[in-house]
Parts: C-alpha cells; structure tokens; sequence
C-alpha cells in the first residue's frame, strides 16, 4: 500500500481520498440493508447454500442495533446501519470503482455568484410574477444538475446554492422595493410641481409616470373662464381681482365646481383648467361641459355675496 497525494494505491489500484485521507462512500441499497445479511448462525449449522458465500467477500459483524455498532449513514439518518454495513459499501465502491468527489470550492462559489446575478437581474429588471417563476426554475433547475451529475460522480453542493436562490431573492427584491419606493416619491414630488399631487400620485400608481415625462399624444378638453373683471374696475388689479373671484377659486370651497379637471391655472382674470391629461378619459367633453355650467349656475350666489361686501358683480365668459 503507498499513500499518494491525492489517494492510496493498493497494488494496481488507485483509491482517491481527501485530505485527511479519507473517502466518499456510494452507499448500494441492498449493502445497506440489515435484513439481507446472512446469519452466522445459519452459516455454522450449515444451512446457508453454498453458492450464497462462495467466491465472495465475507464482513464479519454484529448487525444487532443494541450492541452500539450503528453508524449514521445517509441511506439511514434517523437510527443508522449497523458498521459492518458501512465497511461493506467500502469495499463495494472500491471494487465497482464508483468513487464520488465533490467538487472544488471554487466551483461552488461560481455558482453561488451566478444563480444570485441571474435572480438578481430578474427580479430587478422583469415583472415581479415572471422573476418568481425564473427564480423557482433556476433553483429547480440547479437540483436537476445536482443529481445528474451525482450519477456520474460528481457531488455539489447542496446548502450554499440553495441559500444563494433564497437570500438573492429576497435581497434583489428589498432593492427593488425600496428603489421603486425612491424613484415614485422623486417622480411624485417633481410632477407635483405641475399637477396636483393627487394625480402626480395617480399617475406613478398606474406607472403612467414614465409615459407622461417624454410626452404623449391625448384627445384632451381645455377650459378658459375669464370673469372680465377689467371691464368693472378699469385696469385689472391683483387684489381687487383676488378678493372678487377668492370665493369661486379656493380649492376648499365647497361650492367650487370639480368634475374631475385638472389642473387650475389663474392667469390674469382667466381660470384655465384641463380635462383628459394628463390622465387620459373618454369622457373630458361632458366633464368639461358640466363644469362650464356648474360655474354659470354658482354665478348668482358669488354675485349676491359681492353685492353685499360692496364689490361689483362679475359674469363669466367660458370657452
């Protein structure tokens, strides 16, 4: 027997081990089975066929669990196979040849790595239904691999792979969330410069946002009321024109008309509002129209309230 680097040759066979010398079994079902074992007993009282022991390796050992000789072994992890067992599928790999070896740590950090950017990138870039589906066929897919090439030898890694699947997905999509998150406050703030921040919300809900920064073309319905308060006091003024037309405009007031436009717009003694943009509706005409007449109808009672604070009445001309 010469010990080698890599094993031990015995003879003109090689039997390749670990470091510590030691060697991955590839147990055999029926070699690990207590009940297949021949009774000494039996043996002695010459009751066993020859032909059974004949020209065979015989193990002689205790198979009784009681006596302590049981061995934890892949093939039996809960109450273990008797060692003689254990020394029977050693012999049995090494006659057969049919030596495992793991492989190399280097190997498995690889695919650690892979399977966590492809999950990553999935989860980061896809549709979150069709990155769940990715990640469950990739780590399904790396089991498929596992057993395949455990049949021709090759033992990989089970535990870090398999963690690599569960913390890349729930790492990828922390990221997700929270970038998502980020970018929907960033674009809600910046719209809401423009709109209000009710449909600077809605828009980044309905992921619209995106569509709405580079532009789109929309059937749209466009309202100008103008109160023509130049026509009463001469030169328009800003507070004169405030004071008069508060009522109708603050946004709290319950008798301002909404009907679903935005955005408000004062220019002047011009109220400027949008229907259809930069949400899209099928139904900005009647909405448009409706508002035109809510805001002739409310006319009389703004006036009455500006007759008795002492200002002049004001009518309004809507296109």
């Amino acid at each position: 027997m010469i010990v080698r680097p890599g094993g031990v040759q015995i003879g003109n066979r090689f039997v390749p081990t670990g470091g510590a010398k030691s060697m991955l079994l590839n147990f055999s079902a029926r070699l690990s089975d207590p009940t297949q074992a021949i009774s000494a007993a039996d043996v002695i009282a010459g009751t066993v066929p020859k032909r059974k022991i004949d020209g065979k390796i015989v193990l002689v050992g205790s198979i009784d669990s009681t006596l302590g000789d049981q061995v934890t072994a892949p093939v039996n992890k809960s109450t273990g196979i008797p060692g003689v067992l254990l020394h029977a599928n050693a012999v049995n790999t090494m006659l057969t040849g049919t030596y495992l070896e793991p492989v190399s740590n280097t190997t498995t950090l690889l695919w650690v790595a892979g399977l966590t950017a492809l999950i990553a990138i999935a989860v980061l870039l896809l549709p979150l239904w069709l990155s769940v589906i990715i990640t469950i066929l990739l780590g399904l897919g790396y089991v498929v691999l596992a057993f395949a090439r455990f049949n021709s030898g090759q033992v990989m890694n089970f535990v870090y792979p398999s963690l690599a699947v569960i913390f890349g997905f729930v790492g990828a999509l922390g990221l997700r969330y929270f970038g998502e998150t980020r970018q929907r406050r960033r674009v809600t703030t910046l719209f809401s410069q423009y709109v209000p921040e009710a449909v600077a919300q809605r828009l980044v809900d309905e992921d619209r946002a995106s569509t709405a920064v580079e532009g789109e073309r929309l059937d749209m319905t466009v309202r100008s009321a103008t109160s023509g308060l130049h026509r009463d006091v001469g030169e328009p003024r800003a507070g004169r024109r405030a004071h008069d037309a508060e009522p109708l405009l603050r946004p709290g007031d319950r008798r301002r008309p909404r009907h679903g436009r935005h955005p408000d717009e004062i220019r002047g003694d011009e109220v400027f509002a949008v229907w259809g943009a930069p949400l899209p509706s099928t139904d900005h005409p009647q909405r448009a129209l409706e508002c035109a007449i809510a805001i002739q109808d409310l006319t009389p009672s703004l006036n009455r309230e500006l007759v008795e604070q002492g200002a002049p009445e004001v009518s309004f001309g809507i296109g």
